[in-house]
């Protein structure tokens, strides 16, 4: 609800990186947050040398979009900030495939911004949600598995005795 009603470029970023960040334990929550935004920063101040600087000689698509997919599909469940690095590179470079003319780095600018700002802002919604909501989860399964192995343990002293 809340992101719904924040005046956002692209309300679909906002929903669907709470959607993603969001994790039962708050601790899980806060880490998969973190490397969000900090996989976003890190791939757009990245996508800035590149689009200035190599994209301009080599642009070519069948290079940049199966190296692009291959590396975010890699690190989707081995490292989040990587797999965040190059996403915000791919849009970026996607993006910039798609537009033409002069205002370019303008326009190039101001999407990744409004991504930035979107994922940020998605990832603090989902950083309050997870507080409000799960803040005992994980207190609570580290108080179940100690009062389950206490009774274990009772149990296997109660065989040898």
């Amino acid at each position: 609800m809340v992101a719904i009603l924040l005046p956002t470029a692209h309300p679909a970023w906002l929903l669907l990186s709470t959607n993603l960040v969001l994790q039962v334990r708050y601790g899980d929550t806060l880490k998969k947050a973190s490397d969000r935004i900090l996989g976003h920063t890190i791939g757009f101040l990245l996508a800035i040398p590149l689009f200035l600087l190599v994209w301009p000689y080599f642009s070519t698509p069948l290079f940049w979009v199966p190296l692009i997919v291959f590396i975010t599909a890699y690190h989707l469940m081995k490292n989040y900030t990587i797999f965040s690095t190059t996403l915000m590179i791919g849009i970026i470079y996607l993006y910039a495939l798609a537009v033409t003319g002069s205002h370019i780095n303008q326009q190039l600018f101001h999407i990744s911004f409004d991504r930035w700002v979107d994922i940020t802002l998605g990832s603090i919604i989902a950083l309050a949600a997870s507080l409000c909501i799960f803040i005992d989860a994980g207190a609570k399964q580290v108080a179940i598995a100690h009062r389950n192995m206490l009774k274990q343990v009772d149990s296997a002293l109660n065989d040898i005795i």
